[in-house]
């Protein structure tokens, strides 16, 4: 995929998502909930987060949790 499709994909997502979080809120306060007690949302793209995690970091930490042979049979 190109760099830019991508970026675009992004983007968009990005854009839906917030709309969902707006039209949640809206909707809670319809019902009688506090904008307190909410929270705030950020959606973040994983880049943001990710970028700094080396493979090594990522093997020791993440993926060493991780269990292949249940992906892999359901790949039959």
């Amino acid at each position: 995929m190109a760099f830019d499709v991508a970026k675009s994909n992004t983007a968009k997502i990005s854009s839906q998502v917030e709309k969902l979080f707006k039209s949640i809120k809206s909707y809670a306060l319809l019902r009688g909930y506090s904008e307190d007690a909410m929270g705030n949302i950020e959606v973040m793209n994983n880049e943001q987060w990710w970028k700094s995690m080396n493979l090594q970091t990522f093997f020791n930490e993440i993926a060493r949790n991780m269990r292949l042979a249940p992906m892999l049979a359901r790949e039959r």
